[in-house]
């Protein structure tokens, strides 16, 4: 996969994640000239252990890009076919944290104390005390096509027990989520 799969703005920064996990910055000039820089030496997800390699492996995979407080993050969505010609059923999360420092992707066992949502082409990440949201998990929905009725992919995933529970039941349309402005 080459397209990109989500955009962000970041420190000043355009971000764009690609489906193969390579992270784009693009900063513009006062001349209207763009730079472009990739962010962290390797893709996101490429340091992964045997073991998670093994369970991943044959999965699609869908990377989401997100302002954590001050910090990025590039959630990794990880799903599965259901049936020929059917759609993907999420199946896990991974979330990344980029460590200037270093220039690396480091994975990280949730997102604390926010809550995200991702779906198509959109992603967001809340402080969950500020809102009463669930904290440390992922409200997400459908990626790539618009489900038939009582289909689709939307749910939460909460890090702690990795459980995932089906929500928002809905017929023939693409999820969005419609947040007030925090501030």
């Amino acid at each position: 996969m080459c397209f990109f799969t989500d955009v962000v703005y970041h420190e000043a920064s355009f971000l764009a994640v690609n489906g193969d996990g390579v992270v784009i910055g693009v900063e513009l000039g006062d001349d209207a000239t763009a730079t472009f820089r990739r962010i962290g030496k390797e893709k996101v997800g490429e340091e992964m252990n045997e073991e998670r390699q093994k369970r991943r492996r044959r999965r699609r995979r869908w990377p989401y890009l997100a302002s954590v407080g001050e910090d990025l993050c590039v959630v990794m969505r990880y799903m599965k076919k259901v049936a020929a010609g059917g759609g993907y059923r999420t199946i896990d999360f991974d979330v990344y944290f980029y460590d200037p420092g270093v220039e690396e992707w480091e994975h990280f066992p949730g997102c604390l104390d926010y809550t995200l949502f991702v779906g198509l082409g959109e992603s967001l990440a809340i402080p969950a005390a500020a809102t009463g949201w669930t904290p440390n998990c992922i409200y997400f929905s459908d990626v790539d096509r618009p489900p038939r009725a009582g289909e689709g992919d939307m749910g939460m995933y909460y890090f702690q027990d990795g459980y995932l529970e089906p929500h928002f039941v809905r017929h023939g349309a693409f999820g969005i989520w419609h947040l007030p402005t925090f501030t």
